[in-house]
Parts: C-alpha cells; structure tokens; sequence
C-alpha cells in the first residue's frame, strides 16, 4: 500500500504541475486587465505601472509562473488584488463553508442516489424503478443554478419557509438551527446532478451484481432474500464507494454555481468574484486549492476500498 500511494502521489504531483500551468495561462489570457480595477479609471500610466510592478505583472510569464510556483510550494499563495489580504487564509476562511454545503449535498445525494439506487436495482421494472429513473433524469437534466433559482422561487418567494440567500439571518440567532435552515435549499440545488447520476450508477451496479453466478449459487442454498440482497449490496460497494468519492470530489467545482445563486460565502462564491474582479492571485491560488482536494479525495477513496472488497490489492 505504501507503494502505491508514492506512486499515486508522484501522479499527484504531475497533476498539479499541468493544473498549474493551464490556469496560470488562462487567467492571464482572459481579456481586460486587473490593473484597471485597482488603479481605477483616473489613474495614470505611472500609478498603473507602479501597481504593476509591486506585484509582479511586468516580469515576463515564465519568471512571474517559477515565483509564483516557489512561493506556493511554501504556502504562500500570495496577496489578493482585490481584497489585499493572503489569499490562503482568504480560502481557508471560505472553505469551512463550501464544506458545510457539500456534506450537506452529499447526505441528501447518498441517500438519494443509493437509497432509490438499491431498490430500483433490486426491482427492475416496478413502480419505485420507473420513479426512480424518472428522478435521475430530472436531477442529471436539470443544470444546478436554473434548479436553484426553481426552489428560490417555490419554497423562498412564493411559500417563504427558507430563506433565498446568505448562510445566517440578519436579525437570527447566528446559532447551528439558523445555518441549517440557509442550507437547505442550497444542499437540495446541489444534490440534484449527483443524486441522478448515483442512481442510474447504483442501479446498473446492483443488476450487473444480481448476474453474477456467486447469486444463483447463494439462493440454490434457500438462503432468504434478505441474506441474499446483502450480499448483493456488500459486493457492488467498492464500485459505489469510489462512485461518491468522484461525486464528492466533482462538487467541489459544481458548488460554484449554487454558491452564486444562493450567495452562499464559500468557496465556489469567492472564485466567482475573483474572476470577475481578475484577481490572479486569488483565482490561481483558490483553483490549486480545489484541485488538491480533489485529487487527495481521490487518493483516499481508492485506498478504503480494500476494506470493502478484500480481492482488491493496492499494488
């Protein structure tokens, strides 16, 4: 195991060293310039240049790339250029609640997805089956910011039981209840894609499982059914479990747009408003961010999968 992850680590780090490049490119590729939303539209050619030169925009790209890269190797993710404050502990501040809503979205997605997965996989053809598929394609079709702005307008505006923004209530008590109450209309936009498509997995997985011939011989013993479904679902978990692993990795980056939505301070908000405001630093250092998450969620869901499935060997 210990090999494997060096070597899954080495991927990680070629991984990052691409996302790095690509990103640092494409921000700067992007069409305006950042100078003028700092300096403003009074400002003269010396002011700019001055603003340029304090950080670092008038270096050529590969020396302003290697700086960037050693810093960051530090932790040092820079100063952003809209907010002039570090841009680590900017994202680390925001990331408390991105998390918040992703377990938030993956309860209800898992329980979604694996719940109505397992039934309909069992049950092929039933009603719950057909509901089922129904759901997942509602939840795959529907994109997370049009879905969003639906449940604002149902359950926020015309029965006003949630509130349509924000984390916390202006004049509530701040408390555990008041953050529970902002999440739910969010927690139910985001869930949405990756419900559908742990359904339509789960299902799949779990009929693929039913054809194997380990079923046939555990029913010619007159084991119940029940005994038999256990088995059934104990042999389709490594193939879920690294499903919702992806699934919650992907969310990481589809919260973006839920987070805009729904003005939820996170993450996915904050990279929104850095791009606007083409803050290189903070949009460099929040998308490496994302990524090592990404990538480690990744690591960690491919070594917990021999304890679900022990003829799988990490080598």
């Amino acid at each position: 195991m210990i090999r494997y992850i060096i070597r899954r680590g080495s991927h990680f780090v070629f991984i990052l060293f691409a996302i790095s490049v690509i990103v640092f490119l494409a921000i700067r590729m992007a069409p305006g310039d950042p100078i003028v939303h700092l300096a403003g539209p009074f400002a003269t050619a010396t002011q700019r240049a001055q603003i340029r030169t304090s950080y670092g925009l008038d270096k050529p790209l590969p020396v302003q790339y290697v700086k960037w890269v050693e810093k960051a190797v530090q932790g040092d993710l820079g100063l952003s250029m809209q907010l002039h404050v570090p841009v680590w502990g900017l994202l680390v501040g925001k990331l408390l609640n991105s998390v918040l809503l992703i377990v938030g979205s993956m309860i209800i997605a898992i329980t979604l997805g694996w719940g109505l997965g397992i039934l309909s996989g069992l049950k092929p053809g039933s009603f719950v089956d057909r509901l089922a598929q129904l759901l997942a394609i509602s939840g795959i079709s529907l994109p997370a910011f049009w879905f969003g702005m639906l449940l604002i307008i149902a359950f926020a505006i015309r029965l006003p039981w949630f509130p349509a923004s924000g984390i916390i209530s202006n004049r509530g008590s701040g408390g555990v209840g008041d953050v529970l109450w902002h999440l739910v209309l969010p927690a139910l936009a985001t869930a949405a894609l990756p419900a559908g498509i742990m359904i339509r997995l789960t299902r799949s997985t779990i009929i693929e499982t039913m054809q194997l011939p380990f079923v046939n011989a555990l029913k010619a013993k007159g084991l119940s059914n029940r005994v038999v479904t256990q088995h059934i679902i104990r042999n389709a978990m490594p193939a879920l479990l690294n499903m919702t692993g992806m699934q919650a990795g992907f969310l990481l980056t589809a919260d973006i747009f839920t987070e805009v939505v729904f003005s939820w301070p996170g993450l996915g908000f904050q990279i929104y408003t850095a791009i606007i405001a083409q803050d290189y630093m903070a949009v460099q250092g929040a998308v490496l961010f994302v990524c090592i998450i990404f990538v480690a969620l990744n690591i960690i869901v491919d070594v917990l999968r021999p304890l679900f499935d022990p003829r799988i060997r990490l080598v």
